[in-house]
């Protein structure tokens, strides 16, 4: 599999987990973020990889960085 469809399926899986940590569903996510309606869902299932500013919008919704994010994958991941 190509690397970038790896990243694309780690990323949708750590940001899933991360938002139900926190205890927010899709929609509230979107929200918060001021996204439009399915994009979280359409990330955490691997069909859409975000741009790196939707990326910050949705993390800095959940208050983490972007970086966290990506050490939490690298170290799941290697």
């Amino acid at each position: 599999m190509p690397e970038r469809d790896l990243y694309k399926k780690y990323l949708g899986i750590h940001l899933r987990n991360k938002r139900l940590e926190i205890g927010l569903t899709q929609d509230e996510l979107e929200e918060k973020a001021g996204l439009s309606e399915t994009v979280i869902s359409k990330i955490e299932n691997s069909e859409r990889l975000p741009s790196s500013f939707t990326l910050y919008l949705i993390t800095s919704a959940m208050g983490i960085s972007i970086d966290q994010l990506n050490q939490d994958i690298t170290r799941s991941h290697p």
